[in-house]
Formats: C-alpha cells, structure tokens, sequence
C-alpha cells in the first residue's frame, strides 16, 4: 500500500512519516519546489517528485500516480475527486475520507460558491484548525494502512 502526498496542501508530515516506517509503507511526496518535502531517513521508503511551480503540476502528477490500493493525502477536492474515481482512497489533512458519493455534491457547493464571491459575496468561514483533527488524522490514516494490510 502506498501513501501519496500532496506536499503542497498538506501538513501531518511527521505523522505521515512515523507512520509510513512503522508499516514499511511505500510514501510518495509530491510537490513544487517552492515546499519543503521531508528528508530521506533510515526505514523510510520515500520517493519525492519535484514538480514545477505552475498551477497544478503537482496535482497533474498524483491525479497520474494513483492507483487502487493508494492513500492520497490532500486538502485539494478536485484531485481528491479524481483520485477516488480511479479508485483510490483520499484522507483530507483534517482526517476526513472524500467519498464517492459526496463528491458531485460537494464539487457543485463549491462551484455555487466560487459564483457568489465572484458576485461580491463574502463567504469567508474557515473553520478553526483543531487538535482533535490531527488525532482524527492519525487514527483514520492508522485505520487504513492496517485494513489495507489485512486485506492484503
């Protein structure tokens, strides 16, 4: 089972990292060179791609790489989306999985949203970063990793 990581909308890097040696898990880092990808580490199985600065090159190339089987962390719902259709599972870095069935609707919130700012709307709601997100992080990441090696 390998780990995908969208290092440019993604946090958790040490979690991700303990947890992708303690499985023996393959962890691809994918990201522009403007981030900072984690160094390589003894019992680390760690590929990092460079992308380009433009827009979404980093997306380009996870959208590329994901196969079923993959865990794709990533905060990005259009490459979360494709990710999922092509069958592999996508955790957002507030521990939530983007599934199938909600993601039409979300993308459509999304689109109606973007046409509101356009209109002079203010929708700025963000909800607070929380320690209980990093916990439900590491446990559903946790939770994954080990159904997929007991399925496998």
């Amino acid at each position: 089972m390998r780990i995908l990581v969208d290092g440019d909308s993604s946090g958790h890097r040490d979690v991700i990292i303990a947890i992708a040696k303690e499985h023996g898990s393959e962890l691809i880092w994918v990201c522009n060179h403007a981030s900072r990808p984690p160094w390589p580490e003894e019992g680390l199985r760690l590929t990092i791609r460079h992308m380009d600065v433009s827009d979404q090159a980093a997306d380009m190339e996870l959208m590329n790489l994901s196969q079923p089987g993959d865990i794709v962390v990533t905060g990005d719902l259009g490459l979360a989306s494709v990710c999922v259709v092509r069958g592999a599972a996508a955790l957002s870095p507030r521990g939530f999985w983007f599934r199938e069935d909600e993601l039409l609707q979300r993308l459509e919130f999304r689109a109606l949203a973007a046409r509101m700012r356009r209109g002079g709307v203010n929708l700025e709601h963000k909800p607070p970063h929380r320690r209980l997100d990093d916990h439900r992080f590491e446990l559903e990441l946790r939770r994954a990793i080990e159904a997929g090696k007991e399925a496998g």
